[in-house]
């Protein structure tokens, strides 16, 4: 670029902060907001990129990790793989509108699990695909407090249907459909509470049909990948 009549290499990041008064915050700010204001020498492709990317990890994320750099530091701190996310597959793009925060829900009864249980394996998988594919990251097994801390929920509720269910609600929604509507029968109301009878059947009965598709061949490479 042109620098008071001289032409100088100039970095995108100095063209950015020095020559459009544009630091991280604001730039991240119009990604977010407004990416048709970016100046024009990041071109389109880029801006959509990057627009996709950070959808993806978390605006909010994002600006949390740059707060935690410090004032004197030029390396930001290790990544929490918590922070990692990654789109779920062409087959579970139905899942993506679940991972809304607006759709978390508060209370699982008769009428929410659905929704809750869908919410909750999509968030857990898209971070398990992240941090699967992140450089120099490793998948492990996530205690209570982490899976409270990745998608909002107590541990309560895993505790009251289990992990399975959730499974199983991606697996064969139909299947899962008809346990909750056969332990609930008709007279129950939708907004009622699962008595602790309800939950043991209903963990139990989603147990016996996740061994079920783990034996069958369309599931067995997706079952290997969550090893």
């Amino acid at each position: 670029m042109k620098v008071d009549g001289i032409v100088n290499q100039v970095s995108n990041f100095s063209r950015l902060v020095k020559y459009n008064n544009c630091d991280i915050f604001d730039f991240i700010y119009l990604l977010e907001k407004s990416p048709l204001l970016i100046p024009d020498f990041i071109g389109g492709r880029d801006v959509r990129t990057l627009v996709t990317n950070c959808g993806i990890i978390g605006f909010h994320v994002l600006r949390n990790e740059i707060c935690g750099v410090g004032p004197k530091s030029t390396v930001p701190r290790p990544t929490s793989t918590l922070t990692l996310f990654s789109q779920l597959p062409p087959s579970m793009h139905h899942l993506e509108k679940y991972r809304d925060p607006k759709r978390r829900g508060t209370e699982i009864n008769w009428k929410s699990w659905k929704e809750i249980l869908l919410r909750f394996f999509g968030i857990v998988y898209s971070n398990y695909l992240g941090v699967r594919s992140a450089h120099g990251k490793t998948y492990l097994q996530l205690s209570n407090a982490q899976l409270s801390e990745l998608t909002g929920y107590p541990k309560s509720l895993w505790e009251l249907l289990g992990k399975g269910s959730a499974l199983l609600c991606v697996l064969d929604l139909k299947a899962i459909s008809m346990i909750f509507n056969n332990v609930r029968g008709e007279e129950r109301d939708l907004d009622s509470k699962f008595s602790k009878k309800d939950r043991k059947e209903i963990k139990g009965q989603c147990r016996t049909e996740l061994i079920k598709l783990m034996k069958k061949a369309q599931f067995k490479n997706f079952f290997q990948s969550l090893m």
